[in-house]
């Protein structure tokens, strides 16, 4: 666990949401207790499909180490080899996570509302 690190969650999830990340896990000495004053913290981000940052994922580097406080190393799948991905990939320590899913709650009481109107307005004629 992330020991003597202190995660602002509501700044974290912000930063997640603004810059379409669904996925951001933290490795390294960050998890493993190894978390020295000078480390910095490997950070592993999956992005929303469609979702690629291009240079502005220099400046998201830059935003997210003022938010957690120290140097960020900001990392994704691809950009690890192989075999270090797998082993990123099983001991990364998860602190976000967007799932598709969580939009639609919201998306089916607007569907309900939209339904209703037209049934109000008469557009929607049913035969038995």
């Amino acid at each position: 666990m992330h020991q003597g690190l202190k995660i602002p969650r509501a700044k974290l999830d912000d930063f997640c949401r603004r810059h379409h990340v669904r996925k951001l896990s933290i490795f390294g000495s960050a998890i493993h207790g190894e978390l020295r004053e000078d480390s910095d913290i490997d950070v592993l981000v999956e992005f929303e499909p469609d979702h690629v940052p291009g240079l502005a994922f220099f400046g998201m580097e830059q935003e997210l180490s003022e938010i957690l406080g120290r140097d960020v190393d900001l990392n994704t799948p691809q950009f690890l080899s192989p075999y270090f991905r797998r082993q990123v990939m099983a001991e990364a320590e998860t602190l976000y996570e967007h799932s598709w899913t969580a939009d639609l709650p919201p998306l089916v009481e607007e569907l309900k509302k939209v339904l209703s109107t037209i049934e109000k307005s008469g557009y929607a004629q049913y035969s038995s």
